[in-house]
Formats: structure tokens, C-alpha cells, sequence
């Protein structure tokens, strides 16, 4: 993926998240191309989208998405981001509220990157991140695909320099990979690859790009507990 397509897409620490949207992109792929066969175009909701990088990623691959979030704080800029690649026709826009979508059977693919630990830190703990999977379900096809990159605890000192250099570093919830495997149970399928060791601690593009690249030569060859960024791709049930 060229490096301004990256930035659009994924916007900070941009080495290890665009890992996570590669960990995706084989199946997206392999998906479209099988809708595109039936002469169908897949249709998906990215919830949470703000700023329309993961928009772009799905429209990018022929797919009719719905950017969507709670409120139009990000509106303008997904908008501009989507004409910059001639994709408005692509995309429509949606204020939703993740705990309360109003599809049922609607969509093949749902898409969330960095929205679980929004939704359980400041929305009501377990009981709302339950309701907001119960709600993907809901919205999605019988067997279809929800696609999830999001932040991991890490270690002991990520979390303490989250707490020190976050605004939200006290709110936002981070997940262990057991625990979030666990809140996904009820989907049939689940695969997920970790990534990311120090590049969370780059501050500034330099030092995030060394340190980024550092990790994608080694981080393998740590405990996946270690690392800070998950990427998920879950089948839901046929019925």
C-alpha cells in the first residue's frame, strides 16, 4: 500500500496499525472478489468511523459502505477524504449509535477500529460492549463478517505511560487478548494476529517510525501478551 494511501487510511503509528488492515486484507479481498463474482456488491457499515480511513479501505475494494458515528465531529473530514479519491458515490453517512443500530440482516461486513475500548470504558462497562456485539449480530447477514482492529493492554509499562501521556488513558478500556476472544464468543469464526512492542512509545514520526520498524522485524518473538494492537476477523452464524 503506497505511504499516503497508508497515513489516510490509518493516521497515527502508522507501520503497526497498517499491519493490522494488512492482517485483514487477504480475506477482505478474497470477499469482494466472491461478491463481485454473483455480479453483488458487499455492503458494509464502519461504525465509529470518524475521520473515513476505514471507509476508504472498504471503498477502495468496490464495496457500497455506511460511514457512521456518533456524532459529525469527523463528518467533514471523511467527506473530504472520500472526494479526494473520487469515492463520495461510495459512501453514504449515518449518525449511529453503536449500542443501538438500526439494521437488522443488513449488512456483509462491519468494520470498528479503536471503538471496543471507547465503548466499554465510557459507555457502561461489560453490559454495553455485550449489547454493542449483540447489535453487530444483529445488523449483520446470516454468516457474515465483522473486522475489528483494536488496542491490547500490552505490558505493565504501556499501561502506566497510557495513564501518564493519554487524555484518555484513564477511561479508555484496554483488553487482554483472552478477554476480548471471550466477548467474541458467539461468533462461529474467529482469527487474530498482535502486534506493535515499543512503537507506541515513538513520540513524534521519527522516533514512531524506528520504533515501529523495530517491531515488525521482532515483536513475533515476543509474547503475544507483550504487544498492544490486535486484529480480528469474526464469521458470524449461518442463522
Amino acid at each position: 500500500m503506497e505511504k499516503t494511501l497508508q497515513k489516510d487510511i490509518v493516521e497515527w503509528d502508522i507501520v503497526n496499525w497498517s499491519r493490522a488492515l494488512d492482517f485483514w486484507d487477504n480475506k477482505a479481498t478474497e470477499l469482494v472478489a466472491s461478491f463481485l463474482s454473483e455480479n453483488k456488491t458487499p455492503k458494509v457499515l464502519d461504525l465509529g468511523g470518524r475521520n473515513g480511513g476505514i471507509s476508504l479501505f472498504w471503498a477502495l475494494k468496490g464495496c457500497d459502505v455506511v460511514w457512521s458515528d456518533i456524532d459529525e465531529s469527523g463528518l467533514e473530514n471523511a467527506k473530504n477524504l472520500h472526494r479526494k479519491y473520487g469515492l463520495e458515490d461510495r459512501v453514504r453517512y449515518e449518525i449511529v449509535n453503536s449500542l443501538n443500530i438500526p439494521y437488522t440482516g443488513e449488512f456483509d461486513i462491519i468494520c470498528l477500529k479503536s471503538v471496543m475500548g471507547a465503548v466499554y470504558g465510557e459507555c457502561g462497562g461489560q453490559k454495553a460492549l455485550e449489547q454493542m456485539i449483540q447489535q453487530i449480530q444483529k445488523a449483520l447477514k446470516p454468516g457474515g463478517y465483522l473486522f475489528i482492529a483494536e488496542n491490547l493492554e500490552g505490558s505493565r509499562l504501556h499501561m502506566f505511560l497510557r495513564k501518564k501521556l493519554r487524555k484518555w488513558g484513564s477511561t479508555w478500556h484496554y483488553f487482554s487478548i483472552s478477554e476480548l476472544k471471550e466477548d467474541l464468543s458467539s461468533f462461529k469464526d474467529i482469527h487474530a494476529d498482535s502486534f506493535g512492542l515499543i512503537g507506541l512509545f515513538g513520540r513524534g514520526s521519527f522516533l514512531n517510525k524506528l520504533f515501529s520498524s523495530f517491531d515488525k522485524k521482532f515483536d513475533h518473538k515476543v509474547s503475544e501478551n507483550k504487544r498492544y494492537i490486535i486484529s480480528l476477523i469474526c464469521r458470524s452464524g449461518d442463522q
